[in-house]
């Protein structure tokens, strides 16, 4: 079954309420707020992240916790619109292209994975991803659409 929204009908909604994992200092939710939406909810597990976070959104709950913790059964996350999502992108960089390292790439691997099933477990109606150059040439790119795609979602990339 494909999720029937698109970017046309979350225009429609008049409060989107959006859930920003990886939320960093707050730089996409100040985007979303800017455009009409409800960023609800935070996560971040960096301290300093969390504490300009904090700053710049002192209405939005944060939950300053790994996301592998962050699940469908707490009830802070019901009712998401919006699944908003920058895992840590340093391996994907354009300057950090000749520099990877193994277990770098793999932690951040996991992280976008971490992405793709909180979406699968939220169920939000439209997803959003960070997308750095080199990440559509990562072969986790390929893992990750095909997992949102075999959720139902839509996929434009």
């Amino acid at each position: 079954m494909t999720h029937p929204y698109t970017l046309t009908h979350m225009n429609e909604i008049s409060e989107k309420n959006l859930f920003s994992a990886f939320a960093g200092g707050g730089g996409s939710s100040i985007g979303y707020k800017l455009a009409g939406g409800n960023v609800a909810l935070a996560n971040e597990i960096d301290p300093d992240a969390v504490a300009t976070y904090k700053r710049n959104h002192p209405k939005t709950r944060m939950i300053a916790d790994d996301t592998k913790n962050l699940n469908d059964q707490q009830k802070d996350l019901d009712d998401i619109d919006i699944l908003d999502g920058s895992p840590p992108c340093i391996t994907f960089s354009v300057a950090r292209a000749k520099k990877r390292e193994h277990e770098e790439e793999g932690k951040t691997e996991n992280l976008v994975l971490d992405y793709v099933r909180l979406a699968l477990e939220l169920r939000p109606k439209i997803c959003v991803i960070e997308n750095v150059q080199q990440f559509k040439s990562a072969p986790v790119f390929d893992v990750a659409i095909k997992g949102l795609q075999d959720g139902g979602y839509l996929t434009a990339h």
